[in-house]
């Protein structure tokens, strides 16, 4: 088990390290105003922020563009950042920020490593939202309070409507403040176009059968003592995978299992069954047609019989190989050990 967890750390830091293929399809919009469209390499915002890597086609050479490059690039069905000086961290720099709406007023997005807040454009003026943090002494402890300084921009750049109200209501986020900027817009220009940018994947979710063999076979002797006997055992059940989780980054995904496992139960000879229900993180480690994903998670080894009602929980971890066989269709190998009693699992899974 420590081996298994050992040689996923690696290929995690590997993955963050040299993962270079995970890539969409994008365009890029140059100083001259044309347009390229090709792929761009999937990152963290806080790299976006300063570069991003662009290719005509998915074999052709990389090339890395900065904001002084670039009007801005977009990712298919994705995010659209547009270059722009602003201030950060108390000097101007020139930094991709992501365009979260264009009307009237253009709203944008920066996310850097030491701050984060958002912009309105109105007439080619750019004003700071912003949410910092104050503190303050109530007796002997010590509170941390919200400023909300982004309140009063709002109420100084909206005046002249009547959205004081949902104004006052509008919470620090995405969806808040673009749900405002198209009430300001239907107010003031309701046959006006805007474009809004933020309308970020759905969650969905992947059903699929899976099922495998354990190298050892578990053992109840005892409603808290879960062992082992060399013989293998069979499980089999449904999975189901979430991905494009809001405020989670793309390459990872939830995934959980319910299957149905043999066992032996105190010193029988015929194999019983029992529930057993792994939940883990999948990540992403490339995309394409084969998809090397790393897991870390828990498994929950649920027996309910005339003699036990118990349940084990046990750390689990696993490398697995996803191959896409059809669009939202895939078959997967995996390797999977858990710790305490420790079985090594082999098995795949159809998932669609």
């Amino acid at each position: 088990m420590k081996r298994l967890i050992f040689l996923s750390l690696i290929l995690f830091s590997s993955s963050l390290l040299y993962g270079q293929g995970d890539w969409k399809a994008g365009f890029i919009s140059r100083l001259e105003s044309d347009t390229l469209s090709g792929w761009i390499e999937l990152q963290k915002d806080q790299k976006y922020n300063q570069f991003c890597k662009f290719k005509n086609s998915e074999e052709s050479a990389t090339t890395m563009y900065f904001a002084n490059d670039l009007y801005g690039f977009g990712i298919e069905n994705g995010k659209f950042y547009v270059a722009k000086t602003i201030e950060v961290e108390e000097a101007q720099k020139a930094v991709f920020v992501e365009s979260l709406f264009e009307g009237i007023l253009n709203l944008y997005h920066y996310n850097g490593k030491a701050e984060n807040f958002y912009l309105i454009e109105k007439e080619e003026e750019l004003f700071y939202l912003r949410n910092t943090t104050e503190a303050s002494k109530a007796g002997d402890q010590g509170v941390r309070q919200k400023r909300k300084e982004y309140l009063g921009i709002l109420k100084y750049l909206l005046q002249g409507t009547s959205l004081e109200r949902e104004i006052s209501r509008t919470s620090y986020n995405h969806r808040k403040l673009t749900q405002l900027m198209e009430k300001y817009q239907e107010a003031i220009a309701p046959n006006d176009p805007y474009i809004i940018h933020n309308k970020s994947l759905k969650p969905k979710l992947d059903i699929g059968f899976s099922a495998g063999i354990n190298h050892q076979t578990l053992q109840l002797t005892s409603p808290i003592t879960f062992e082992t006997n060399d013989e293998s055992s069979r499980y089999a059940g449904i999975a189901l995978n979430l991905k494009n989780i809001p405020f989670l980054y793309e390459r990872f995904s939830l995934q959980t299992e319910v299957w149905i496992q043999e066992y032996y139960l105190l010193n029988e000879e015929e194999k019983s069954r029992f529930w057993h229900i792994p939940v883990f993180i999948d990540y992403r480690i490339l995309a394409g047609k084969f998809s090397p994903r790393l897991e870390l998670g828990f498994s929950n080894q649920i027996v309910r019989n005339e003699s036990f009602n118990t349940r084990n929980q046990t750390l689990m971890a696993g490398v697995s190989l996803h191959y896409n066989y059809l669009k939202d269709y895939r078959a997967v190998l995996h390797v999977r050990a858990e710790n305490k009693p420790r079985i090594i699992k082999i098995g795949g899974s159809l998932m669609f």
